[in-house]
């Protein structure tokens, strides 16, 4: 009779821009001598910082690959059976600031158990709700404020700048002045090649 197993993961995840978070990976059996498994991920949302063998690996040849971007790849390989189900953490950074949803996938390759027969087994997603952090600003362009006043004309001039290397397509912001001493008069766009 064929064998069968199931991999459980942590709950839906919840995090912001540069916080870490980690997905832990349980077997529903311990009965798996090798086998190998992926962790698919978004490169451009997470990075991982971490990968931590459950016990299940204990006393396995375990090789964990995070050199390509977007996957873990793990092979593992034993010849005895360690009573543990807890299989493998991985610590994952968010990189991207916003309301962005997205999942990571875990994937069997294949798995054996001591006689080598294969074991079915289906992956498993977990589901990262990413939350905007109204207060990131490191990859805000930076934005420089110059002011001139005119004693002749008693007109104050604000321009404002931003960044050269800006790649800002579009964006917005509010100038605040004291109303009792200044009137806002007129605005005019700069554009410059």
């Amino acid at each position: 009779p064929s064998k069968n197993c199931s991999v459980y993961s942590s709950s839906d995840v919840e995090t912001s821009v540069e916080e870490e978070f980690e997905v832990s990976y349980l077997l529903s059996t311990y009965e798996i001598a090798s086998g190998s498994f992926s962790i698919k991920y978004d490169s451009e949302l997470f990075e991982v910082v971490g990968v931590t063998n459950g016990a299940f690996c204990d006393d396995k040849i375990v090789d964990v690959n995070t050199k390509f971007a977007g996957s873990v790849n793990v092979s593992f390989v034993g010849t005895v059976y360690k009573n543990d189900t807890n299989l493998i953490t991985v610590k994952f950074k968010t990189l991207k600031n916003g309301n962005i949803n997205s999942t990571i996938k875990m994937s069997v390759t294949e798995f054996y158990d001591l006689d080598l027969n294969p074991i079915s087994c289906d992956g498993c997603t977990a589901t990262v709700n990413i939350a905007l952090d109204e207060s990131y600003t490191k990859d805000a362009p930076s934005m420089t404020l110059y002011t001139a006043y005119n004693a002749t004309t008693g007109k104050v001039t604000l321009t404002i700048k931003l960044d050269k290397d800006s790649m800002l397509g579009a964006g917005d912001f509010t100038l605040k002045f004291d109303n009792h001493y200044l009137t806002y008069k007129r605005h005019q766009h700069v554009h410059k090649k």
